[in-house]
C-alpha cells in the first residue's frame, strides 16, 4: 500500500470488526513529509542513569530473585485482563475523522505504556550485573514486520509524545525501511562462518549488552535503549487471544512485555445486565526481580484505564 492510497483511502470507523493487515498494525499512519527524524540528544550518552538502584530499598524478595535467580530461571510474571474498548473506539473515530494521520489502536497502546511507565517510574529499569537500574528516559520498542522481514522500531520519550506524533512516527521510520531493500544492517559479525557468530554473540555480544552501561549507538537503542517492548496482535491473521507468554530475549535490556490482542464484541456484565462491548486481552509480563505482583496489578489498572479512556493521553475530552 502506497503513501497515496492512505492518504485517500478512507477510515475504517469500526476498529472491531476490521483489523490493520499484518505488514501494517504499526505503520498505517499517513503523512505529508517523509522526512527522516533527527537524532535524539539521548543518543549520545548512556541509557541508565550513573547509580543502580540501593540494595537497602530493595524488598525481601525482590533481592532473592535478583540475587539466586539466574536467567534461564525465567523470574517473570505474566498479568493477563481485558479492557472495554468502547472509548476507545469512539477516540479513534474522532481523531481520524480530524487528522491526516491514521492512528490505529497500535499507537495508542504504545503512548499508554509509556504514561503507565511515568505513573509507575521502578517498571522503568533493568539488571545490569545483578543490580537494578533505572533508565533515564522512558523509551519503548515494538516489532512489525515490513516485506523486508521482521524488524523493531524504537521510540523515544513515549511519555512526551501525543498519539498522532507517535503514528506520525511510526510511519516515517517504517517508510524508511520500505526504502531499504536491504532490510536491517547486519552487525560485521554475522559474516563469520556460522560457529564463530555463536561465539561470538554469547561471549561478546550479549555479555556486553548484560554488563556494560556502554553508549546507544546506530540501531543498538533497539536491544539496550528501552525497558519495554509492545506488541500488538490485532490483525487479520491471527486468531483470537485467550492467553499470550512473550519469549523471554537474551538481553536483560527488555524487563517489561505488554501485548494487546484483537478487539472483540463479546458478553459482559454492566449494571447487573448482559451487554455486548468491544473488548480487548491484555497481557503483561514482568520482573520479579525489579517489581511484585502487586505492582503488576497496579500498572495493568492504570493501562487499562489509558487505554479505555485515550483521550486523557492527548490532554483532551472526547
Amino acid at each position: 500500500m502506497t503513501h497515496s492510497a492512505l492518504a485517500r483511502e478512507p477510515v475504517d470507523r469500526d476498529v472491531a470488526e476490521t483489523r490493520d493487515e499484518p505488514s501494517n498494525a504499526i505503520s498505517s499512519a499517513a503523512m505529508s513529509s517523509g522526512e527522516p527524524l533527527p537524532e535524539p540528544a539521548s543518543a549520545r550518552r548512556p541509557p541508565l542513569v550513573d547509580e543502580p538502584q540501593p540494595l537497602e530499598a530493595m524488598s525481601l524478595w525482590n533481592f532473592y530473585y535478583l540475587n539466586l535467580c539466574p536467567p534461564q530461571r525465567d523470574p517473570t510474571i505474566v498479568w493477563g485482563t481485558d479492557v472495554d474498548c468502547t472509548g476507545l473506539q469512539a477516540y479513534l473515530r474522532q481523531l481520524n475523522a480530524e487528522s491526516s494521520v491514521i492512528v490505529t489502536p497500535a499507537h495508542v497502546l504504545i503512548a499508554a505504556t509509556g504514561r503507565a511507565l511515568q505513573a509507575h517510574p521502578q517498571f522503568n529499569r533493568r539488571i545490569l550485573k545483578r543490580r537494578v537500574w533505572s533508565y533515564r528516559d522512558v523509551n519503548i520498542v515494538m516489532p512489525f514486520r515490513p516485506k523486508t522481514g521482521l524488524d523493531v522500531m524504537f521510540f523515544a520519550n513515549v511519555d512526551e509524545k501525543s498519539v498522532t506524533a507517535i503514528a506520525a512516527e511510526a510511519w516515517r521510520n517504517s517508510q524508511s525501511v520500505a526504502g531499504d531493500h536491504e532490510g536491517v544492517p547486519q552487525p560485521i559479525y554475522m559474516r563469520f562462518p556460522r560457529r564463530l557468530q555463536a561465539v561470538l554473540q554469547r561471549s561478546l555480544h550479549v555479555w556486553l549488552v548484560n554488563h556494560v552501561n556502554l553508549k546507544v549507538r546506530g540501531t543498538n537503542n533497539r536491544q539496550r535503549g528501552a525497558s519495554t517492548m509492545v506488541n500488538y496482535f490485532g490483525t487479520r491473521a491471527m486468531a483470537p487471544m485467550r492467553s499470550f507468554k512473550p519469549s523471554r530475549l537474551p538481553y536483560e535490556s527488555i524487563t517489561l512485555t505488554v501485548t494487546m490482542g484483537a478487539i472483540e464484541q463479546r458478553p459482559v456484565a454492566v449494571n447487573g445486565e448482559v451487554v455486548i462491548r468491544p473488548i480487548a486481552p491484555i497481557f503483561i509480563r514482568a520482573d520479579h526481580r525489579i517489581v511484585d505482583a502487586h505492582e503488576i496489578g497496579a500498572f495493568a489498572e492504570t493501562l487499562r484505564k489509558l487505554i479505555g479512556d485515550p483521550a486523557c493521553l492527548d490532554g483532551r475530552p472526547l
